[in-house]
């Protein structure tokens, strides 16, 4: 019973915070080089036009595949991928995946991102490191 309750209310809090879903990782390093990547920065790598054209990309774009529609297959993807310092994406990971078609999609989503307005530390560009749900849901 408490495992439950304790599920429920991540499962509001989730809700509750919404865009913070897609989110950095604490990172150890404040170096600024060419090679570091950040995963908390001062001003965080943003998507054009925020989040919510985010989430209409998603819905636009999925193509929901055919062989997991046809087994009602519904779950998660969990990708992984950095905003270069021109915005770019690169370095695009599956991190959790749930169906073979379903991975290959939410990979071919990210990759498809157009270019992000990019982190900053200290005024500058730096790479950033994001990790995102892509949701398969009928």
């Amino acid at each position: 019973m408490i495992s439950k309750i304790k599920s429920l209310l991540l499962s509001v809090v989730l809700v509750i915070t919404g865009p913070n879903y897609l989110y950095a990782q604490a990172s150890e390093s404040i170096a600024t080089n060419d090679s570091t990547t950040f995963v908390v920065v001062e001003r965080s790598a943003e998507y054009p036009g925020g989040f919510h054209a985010m989430i209409k990309y998603f819905n636009d774009e999925l193509k929901y595949p055919k062989n997991a529609r046809k087994l009602k297959k519904q779950g998660e993807v969990m990708v992984s991928f950095v905003v270069d310092k021109d915005g770019s994406i690169t370095d695009v990971q599956l991190v959790k995946g749930f169906d073979p078609g379903c991975d290959e999609e939410a990979l071919r989503l990210i990759k498809g991102f157009p270019a992000w307005r990019p982190g900053e530390q200290q005024g500058k560009p730096v790479k950033c490191k994001f990790q995102i749900p892509v949701r398969f849901r009928l």
